[in-house]
């Protein structure tokens, strides 16, 4: 009897012990597919679609979460948190460079302006010229169909070229 008691006593303090501990910062933690996300969401924030050097997003940007998941999620690849001004990825097995990169800017959307909160014709614009501006991948015509169709649309035409890289500063 007494030497379980021992034992459930240990496991508890082991479990207080661990959730007292500070998350490690890991190495690489924002790399998806080879691709490193914060560089990539400096560069988007200050993009001319979203106001330039001067916009909301450089003055404050956005801090970045990247989930990593064994499987392909079923509904939500990423979302953007208005109230802490962050954007969740999730980091699945099989995803490319590509949508990693586009669901990147389409939570970058998101976040530029409280009136881009849903996938209304403002937010499809919005994305459309920001791809353009970005990567160069002029998708304007599939701004009527639905928000997925032009997601789809820039994933792609970023897939037919290669792997984009930032372009170097002046």
């Amino acid at each position: 009897m007494r030497g379980s008691q021992g034992l459930a006593r240990a496991a508890q303090v082991q479990r207080k012990a661990r959730r007292k501990r500070a998350p490690r910062p890991r190495k690489n933690a924002d790399v998806i597919a080879g691709v490193a996300l914060t560089p990539w969401l400096e560069h988007m924030a200050g993009l001319q679609a979203f106001g330039g050097d001067d916009s909301r997003l450089t003055d404050h940007l956005p801090k970045l979460h990247v989930r990593r998941a064994s499987t392909k999620p079923r509904r939500r690849l990423a979302f953007a948190d208005y109230e802490r001004h962050l954007i969740h990825i999730t980091d699945y097995p099989g995803i490319t460079p590509a949508d990693a990169l586009e669901t990147l800017l389409h939570e970058v959307v998101h976040l530029s302006g409280l009136e881009l909160r849903h996938h209304d014709g403002r937010f499809k614009r919005m994305l459309a010229r920001a791809a353009l501006e970005c990567f160069g991948v002029d998708c304007r015509a599939a701004v009527k169909g639905p928000v997925y169709a032009l997601d789809v649309a820039i994933v792609e035409a970023l897939q037919a070229r290669p792997t984009p890289t930032l372009p170097e500063e002046p």
